[in-house]
């Protein structure tokens, strides 16, 4: 019907947004460093992965064909790289607040998690703990080992560029010096 086909292009927008974002979250991570970038894309796509299956499955009881969401889901997917490209390219020069982009993101991400995704398991889950609840602890645990083992890692290497630059600071002073 075309009620459900107009649900379907709500809801492929929506993804189009929901990726452009995502876009902007990896090239602010990768304005940190390259270590940052690659564990906040894997993180994404981890989140994503999942998400894009079931928006198939929307796409399709909206009366799209298989083609049309494969090739629809593709170019809302492209609004990915445009976000995260955007984001790296002009980040450093317009001196974005990447401290305040991820808040904005992190708090999108937690208001979809709040306002969708729990309540949905709420409505759809038989057992008290049953799959999706657990599948979702789950996630909790492997993002929360991701996000420590990475911020180790990363701060380890902040460190140790910061103790370079200031090596190279005190080289300059000296060279200007003389």
């Amino acid at each position: 019907s075309n009620e459900n086909k107009t649900q379907g292009w709500i809801f492929l927008i929506g993804d189009g947004f929901h990726n452009f974002v995502d876009g902007v979250s990896i090239g602010g991570a990768f304005l940190i460093s390259p270590a940052t970038g690659f564990i906040t894309a894997i993180a994404i796509s981890a989140h994503d992965l999942p998400q894009e299956v079931g928006e198939f499955g929307v796409q399709i009881r909206s009366g799209f064909t298989k083609k049309q969401t494969l090739i629809r889901n593709i170019v809302a997917s492209f609004t990915t790289i445009i976000g995260a490209v955007f984001t790296y390219q002009f980040g450093a020069s317009l001196d974005l607040p990447i401290g305040y982009i991820y808040g904005g993101v992190a708090g999108f991400l937690l208001y979809i998690a709040l306002s969708d995704i729990i309540p949905s398991i709420h409505r759809t889950e038989k057992a008290r703990l049953g799959v999706q609840t657990i599948m979702l602890f789950v996630g909790i645990i492997i993002g929360a080992t991701i996000g420590t083992l990475g911020h180790k890692y990363i701060d380890s290497n902040h460190h140790n560029h910061e103790q370079h630059d200031s090596k190279i600071s005190v080289e300059k002073k000296i060279f200007l010096n003389s």
